[in-house]
Order: C-alpha cells, then sequence, then structure tokens
C-alpha cells in the first residue's frame, strides 16, 4: 500500500490538492494574497483578511456535533458487472461513449475476467460537490457501490485506507469550513460526517495517509498554518501545529502528505514560493526544510514515499513555466528538480501515486482543461514516459483527477469527475493502457479522491 521571506525571517507554507493558479503566474508572491491566472482557474491565494487558526476560528465553532451530517447516508445504490479492472466492459458499458486506449473487450480481457486466479483488492472513493459527498467501494468483479452522505465541500475530500475492511475520510465541509470525517467498513457502510473538534476548521483541502493501522492528516487552518491530525481508534491530536506551536509552518495553499516508514512527511509552498518538506518522527517535529529553489512554486505539491530507490519523490508545477518538475530525495540528499517531460504542463496540482519496484504514475489537469498521465520508471530511458492524453478522444475534468495502486494486477486506478456532468468516473492502468472509463455515479460533482489496496 501504500513552504519565503516576510520580515526578514523565512516562513514556511502548505501544499495540497486545491485548484492551482493560471500559466504565467507573477513570481511576486509575498503573502497568501489573492493571485489572479492568465486563464479562467481559480487561484491558490486567499486574502489575508482570514481570521483564526484551525482551533479557533469563529466560522463553524459551537456546532462540531450538530450538522445535517448526523442522518448519515441517504442512499445507496451499487454498480456491480460496470466493469472489471483492466476494461472487461466494452465501451458501450462506459456510459457516455469516452473510449479508452486500444483494447480487447472480449470476456477474456481484464484480470478479474474469470479465467485465472480471484480478484483481490479493493478501492474506497469521496466526491464532493456544494450540495452532497458521494462515497463509493469497488472490488473487482463486483464493481462500484455508493451512498451519498448528508454533508458537502466544495473542496478536494480526502481518503485512506489503514486496512481492506476500514478507511478514514475528510472533508471541509461548507458547514462553517468544520473539518470532519467519516469512517468506512464493508460493505457499503459510511458512518455520518462528524466534525475532528469545536471549531477545528480547515482553509481548504485536507489531506492523508495511511501510516500502518492509523491515518495522519495535514490540513490548512484559516490562519493559514499548517496543522495535524492523526486517527487510531480516535482523532487525537486533533490540531497539533506542524513545526511545534512556537515555529508553525505556514503559507498560501494546503501542504501534502506522505508516510515514511513510522515517520510523516509533509511538503509544501513556502509564502516565499519556495518547496519545503517537514518530518514528524517519534511524535515530534523536525525543523523544515527548503529547497532554495526561489520563487517558482504557487500550488500544493505532490509527494510520496517510493516502494524502492529513493526514500521520497515531489512532483510540483513550477510557475515560471507551468512545467511539471520533480525531484527525489535518498538519505538527506535532494535532486534538482527536472521537468518529467517539456510537453507536461497545467495550471493545477497534479496527482502522484507510488507503484510496486519504485515506479509511479502522475495525472493531472492539462493547460487545455482535459486528462493527461505519464508513467515514471527508474529501469526505463527517459524515466518519464511523453504524458498522454488518457482516452481518445479525451475528457475534460474540472478538478486534479485521483489514483491509487492498481488491483488485481493492474498498475493503476484513476477516479476522476468528468467534466460533461459532473459524473464520477473510474479507469485503470495496465502496463500502457487505460481501460474504457467505468461510471460511479453522481452529476455535479466537482472533486474527488481515491485509496486504494492489492490484496
Amino acid at each position: 500500500m501504500l513552504l519565503v521571506a516576510l520580515l526578514g525571517s523565512a516562513l514556511w507554507g502548505a501544499s495540497g490538492a486545491s485548484c492551482a493558479a493560471g500559466t504565467e503566474l507573477s513570481t511576486s508572491s509575498s503573502g497568501p494574497s489573492s493571485t489572479t491566472s492568465s486563464d479562467t482557474s481559480s487561484s491558490t491565494g486567499a486574502s489575508t483578511s482570514g481570521s483564526g487558526g484551525a482551533t479557533g476560528s469563529t466560522s463553524g465553532s459551537g456546532d462540531a456535533s450538530s450538522s445535517s451530517a448526523g442522518s448519515g447516508g441517504a442512499s445507496t445504490s451499487s454498480s456491480a458487472g460496470a466493469g472489471g479492472i483492466g476494461g472487461a466492459t466494452s465501451s458501450s458499458s462506459a456510459s457516455g461513449g469516452t473510449g479508452g486506449a486500444t483494447m480487447d473487450a472480449g470476456p477474456d480481457s481484464g484480470p478479474d475476467a474469470g479465467d485465472g486466479g480471484t480478484p483481490v483488492g479493493v478501492l474506497v472513493m469521496l466526491a464532493g460537490s456544494a450540495t452532497t459527498v458521494l462515497a463509493g467501494e469497488y472490488h473487482p468483479g463486483a464493481g462500484w457501490m455508493t451512498t451519498t452522505l448528508a454533508d458537502a465541500t466544495t473542496d478536494g475530500p480526502a481518503i485512506a485506507l489503514t486496512s481492506s475492511t476500514s478507511a478514514i475520510g475528510l472533508i471541509r465541509s461548507t458547514m462553517g469550513g468544520q473539518l470532519r470525517s467519516t469512517d468506512w467498513a464493508p460493505p457499503g457502510s459510511w458512518l455520518p460526517f462528524t466534525a475532528l473538534g469545536a471549531a477545528v476548521t480547515a482553509h481548504d483541502t485536507p489531506a492523508i495517509v495511511a501510516s500502518g493501522t492509523s491515518a495522519a492528516a495535514a490540513f490548512h487552518g484559516d490562519d493559514f498554518k499548517h496543522y495535524f491530525a492523526l486517527h487510531q481508534a480516535t482523532w487525537a491530536p486533533v490540531a497539533e501545529p506542524i513545526g511545534g506551536s512556537a515555529a508553525q509552518s505556514f503559507g498560501p495553499t494546503p501542504a501534502a502528505i506522505t508516510a515514511l516508514g513510522a515517520d510523516v512527511v509533509v511538503a509544501y509552498t513556502g509564502m516565499n514560493g519556495d518547496l519545503y518538506d517537514q518530518t514528524r518522527t517519534g511524535g515530534a517535529w523536525l525543523t523544515a526544510h527548503g529547497h532554495g529553489l526561489g520563487n517558482v512554486l504557487t500550488v500544493t505539491p505532490a509527494i510520496i514515499a517510493p516502494t524502492a530507490g529513493p526514500d521520497l519523490m515531489i512532483l510540483f508545477r513550477r510557475s515560471t513555466d507551468a512545467r511539471i518538475v520533480y525531484t527525489t530525495r535518498t538519505g538527506t540528499t535532494w535532486t534538482a528538480p527536472a521537468p518529467i517531460d517539456v510537453t507536461a504542463l497545467t495550471n493545477d496540482p497534479v496527482s502522484l501515486v507510488a507503484l510496486p519496484g519504485g515506479r509511479a504514475v502522475t495525472a493531472y489537469k492539462g493547460q487545455d482543461g482535459k486528462l493527461y498521465a505519464s508513467r515514471f520508471d527508474p529501469a526505463a530511458t527517459p524515466v518519464w514516459s511523453t504524458p498522454a492524453a488518457v482516452f481518445t478522444p479525451n475528457v475534460a475534468i474540472p478538478s486534479t483527477p485521483a489514483l491509487a495502486p492498481g488491483l488485481a494486477g493492474a498498475d493503476a486506478e484513476l477516479v476522476y469527475i468528468d467534466g460533461a456532468g459532473g459524473a464520477a468516473k473510474h479507469t485503470t492502468l495496465t502496463g500502457t493502457t487505460w481501460s474504457p472509463p467505468i461510471v460511479i455515479g453522481g452529476t455535479g460533482l466537482a472533486h474527488a479522491a481515491v485509496s486504494g489496496l492489492a490484496m
């Protein structure tokens, strides 16, 4: 399974899965003020008038346990048989007619086609809009089962599987910006969203990662500071200052998070536009590490711990040229950032997942608003494949797609929101081929998150 100079002092910022600013952003970024993109994508900067921290914002205070989420899931549906991993369905079953790359849609296609071995693994998903949250679980050969939860979010959700039968999801609720969580246990059981604590609010998209059987989360407070939460049997701590209360890290956008053994590492954009990473080990935060890249970040980076080779990998959108670049750490040494490909351009944060053998996949919203992906293989030359459209014809998407490790012999799973109607859809990567998309469900959705576990 898998942070600026301010009054002469270095301050730390966050990174996450919020919408990115557009291309050719100004490189003069002295604080979390709004930044206007050169196109219609929304900015990641936020007004400095945002008052209150993660534990002290007046918004959402006093109603931590009295939201409408208490009514739980409103409805449940199943799309069993809606196609297996590897594209066992034909393109006509994709409910929309968008075709994937060329593949055999016959009865023997896909590793769960029933002609050898038992398909195993699970995916869980959250997708949100201003009016609802759609939760789903997927088992190869059985399709998607979805539940509508009584809450809403206009920011990206986050979810992490902590075992094959448990997962923790997070949203920034439209109810006062409260940070709320849900628990999943199969089949189709989702607890109502509940607040992590009274007046615990988030400014935008949270991030979460499984760390053993625990779930570690990072979130961006209304005071633009970064906070940490840990879920074991319960949430504790719920709003620990990242970096400690005396030197708390902060910045213009949320942080990304990954697990590295028993430690967790966050990566984020500093108020000076530099890249920062920071490690929590033994329950304490080490000093943030600035990469000294200059003012080159405006949106949240992505971070993973590869399964082999370097300890860490970070991808980020370089604001000076909109290229997606990557850097890796071995021991304490980071490599110089390099573009994954000169054609890999985006205005938004990217998604990144670690795969077996030190491989990885990234997926992103291109500058044309459509869905692209590239594969990393340390044994290949070049190590990153040329970014390519996931589908032919390709699809428009409103937000960063979500990635998870592949199930049942596949390489990766991808969940995205279709820009045409706002439905959540699922496609699988096997080798170099993406399967035709499966409709998970929903309409008018804006953001999605997914987590997977192969067994």
